[in-house]
């Protein structure tokens, strides 16, 4: 007989707050440029008109490069960091796994969950995420699924899935 086992249900963080980095990142760096801009544009020092130009185009085309390869860099992480996480719902338990070319799994049972929270601030009830708590006696601490995209949807999948739920040992809380 084939042992066919449910594959799991993959939950990424959330997408609408990536985006939100990815803009806010581009607002700080066009912000730094309009700075500059106006520093240079100002003429503190008094120069002759050509020796201003000549260093406010050099300065400008430095500042450019460099503001573009930081800014880069920068969102490059912010993607890396938000596709290299994520969560599993498995038929007998949830897992928390992050890693590219190392990987690491942190596996919770079922059977060891005795309670959940949600908790999600102004933001996340706009952008649909939040935090999602999970207290496991054994550890004597809530695991804090950060980032998660419609929490309560995350709840019901951890629910329908749990086998304590209708032995009346595991509770919702809010």
């Amino acid at each position: 007989m084939e042992n066919k086992q449910t594959p799991p249900v993959v939950i990424r963080r959330s997408i609408p707050l990536l985006v939100v980095r990815i803009v806010l990142t581009e607002l700080i760096f066009e912000f730094l440029y309009i700075l500059w801009r106006f520093l240079i544009d100002i003429n503190i020092l008094e120069l002759e008109p050509e020796t201003l130009l000549a260093i406010h185009t050099a300065s400008l085309l430095l500042f450019f490069l460099l503001v573009t390869v930081v800014q880069t860099a920068i969102i490059v992480i912010i993607i890396i960091d938000w596709a290299n996480r994520h969560y599993e719902i498995r038929a007998d338990e949830i897992a928390f796994k992050r890693g590219i070319f190392s990987t690491q799994e942190r596996t919770y049972p079922y059977s060891n969950i005795q309670s959940i929270r949600v908790e999600q601030s102004l933001l996340g009830k706009i952008l649909k995420y939040g935090t999602v708590n999970i207290y496991i006696p054994t550890l004597g601490y809530d695991l804090h699924f950060t980032e998660v995209p419609k929490p309560q949807q995350f709840v019901e999948m951890v629910k329908s899935a749990n086998p304590n739920v209708e032995g009346g040992k595991f509770l919702f809380r809010r």
